[in-house]
């Protein structure tokens, strides 16, 4: 993690020592025993697929584990890490398999005038496969990982600027998407969207970013308020089980979104990482009756809007800008929900705190239903996307 390509393949010894996704050339026919070594407690793995070649999931540091088969058949082709993401940041390679083929071996021939490994066949987008993969049944400890809209921190208020310390956690946990639909969420604190976080301009905050041990994946936070190196995410790369900290001034007010920064950021992002910081201006904000905090996001499945189940993030979707869900609070209709509805009376001010967290779609209509039409109501948007 942290090089360039942020995570890669690095050979071991030999010709290949300290090269970055080396070239593997090995004769036609050959046995080939090919040791892989996971270089940090992060989750990793190899396939190569014309070879039927997995070394199933590696997550301890120094996880080591050998696959061998046979290269019977001429060609370049594609050895990668399979986990989401990992493979567009970095994780990819080449093995070569030279040789001639043998007089009558019609199908040989075939294959080594194909141009298997030199185009873009492994990463084509196969949306109708994609769309009827089956998923496995709903997660038994799933939970719900919507966060109420009213909970919102207190206002500033026209106080001195002073120093706050704040703890976030990022939980990797089974959500209940929609009825009888479960997900795999990415979160901090375990709810969608992350908390929300408030300060004064001249305020500074020491945050802690803790990642559970029991993550698959490393974390950390990018917050747009932050003037300095990504906003966070170079001092925050957190690893399963530890905590990292910085320090940030506010310097200019505003309403600005947070997110999880660690490769593939599209998927932490689209999974449920992101949250809105507020930095009020000095003297604070006008107060309002009643205040609340909602966010969009984008949820790209393998299988299509409506499937029962526990259902498989797609990265192919995420990339053709594909969602199966639109969701406000991280679930289907989850603003619906009677213990979630953001109820006022007639009369009270509203301020609405609204971001998007992506990663592809920002735009956002606001209907007023017929019920509020007439006047009477005053409602104070503040947007951010």
């Amino acid at each position: 993690m942290g090089g360039d390509p942020p995570m890669a393949f690095v050979g071991v010894g030999g010709d290949i020592d300290g090269v970055v996704n080396p070239e593997l050339v090995v004769n036609l026919g050959d046995t080939v025993r090919l040791t892989i070594i996971n270089g940090d407690p992060v989750l990793h793995d190899l396939k190569i697929d014309e070879f039927n070649v997995f070394s199933g999931e590696l997550l301890e540091d120094e996880q080591t584990v050998t696959v061998e088969f046979v290269a019977d058949q001429p060609g370049n082709f594609y050895y990668y890490c399979s986990v989401p993401g990992h493979r567009d940041i970095g994780m990819q390679g080449v093995l070569r398999v030279v040789g001639t083929v043998a007089v009558g071996d019609d199908d040989a021939m075939d294959e080594s005038l194909s141009d298997a490994g030199y185009t873009d066949s492994a990463n084509d987008h196969d949306m109708e496969a994609m769309q009827t993969a089956a998923p496995q049944p709903a997660a038994e400890d799933a939970v719900s990982i919507v966060r109420n809209p009213a909970d919102v921190p207190p206002p500033v208020g026209d106080r001195a600027p002073m120093t706050l310390r704040v703890d976030m956690t990022t939980v990797e946990v089974n959500g209940i998407l929609a009825d009888g639909t479960t997900y795999r969420y990415m979160t901090f604190d375990g709810q969608v969207p992350g908390p929300m976080l408030r300060m004064r301009v001249g305020d500074t905050m020491e945050l802690h970013l803790h990642n559970q041990i029991e993550s698959l994946l490393p974390h950390s936070i990018d917050l747009h308020a932050v003037t300095g190196p990504g906003g966070g995410a170079v001092f925050t790369q957190t690893l399963a089980g530890e905590e990292t900290v910085f320090t940030f001034q506010a310097l200019q007010p505003g309403l600005y979104v947070y997110h999880c920064a660690t490769p593939s950021i599209g998927h932490h992002i689209s999974s449920g990482m992101y949250g809105l910081i507020l930095v009020e201006p000095v003297g604070g904000l006008p107060p309002v009756d009643h205040e609340f905090y909602v966010m969009q996001g984008e949820i790209y499945t393998a299988q299509p809007f409506g499937t029962q189940g526990h259902l498989d993030f797609s990265h192919e979707a995420m990339l053709d800008e594909a969602p199966e869900y639109f969701v406000f609070n991280g679930a289907a209709g989850a603003l619906t929900q009677d213990e979630y509805a953001m109820r006022v009376n007639v009369g009270d001010t509203v301020r609405i705190y609204f971001g998007v967290g992506g990663p592809n779609f920002i735009e956002i209509m606001w209907r007023k239903p017929p019920a509020l039409a007439g006047g009477g109501s005053r409602f104070s948007f503040l947007l951010k996307s």
